[in-house]
């Protein structure tokens, strides 16, 4: 685990093997999705009155890990429909 000081706080990466990286070895398509994801700017008034952004990257496990984040918050193309 590394941790690199930022203007807004203090970013973590982690290293190693997570269960996406597992995943892509077997040539299982998968992905994270979350509340706020579809429309990133989207905001609401939370419970102390403040308005916030739905979507936070930081509670998306996979952007800690180089091998499996999605920096640019891109979202899924899909191949085929889901049955």
């Amino acid at each position: 685990m590394t941790s690199t000081p930022t203007h807004k706080g203090t970013t973590t990466s982690l290293s190693g093997k997570n269960v996406g990286d597992l995943l892509n070895d077997k040539g299982i398509t998968w992905g994270w999705f979350q509340g706020g994801f579809r429309n990133r700017n989207a905001t609401h008034t939370n419970i102390g009155g403040k308005t916030v952004t739905d979507y936070s990257a930081h509670h998306e496990p996979f952007q800690y890990y180089k091998s499996t984040a999605n920096p640019e918050i891109r979202l899924p193309i899909l191949r085929k429909p889901i049955p």
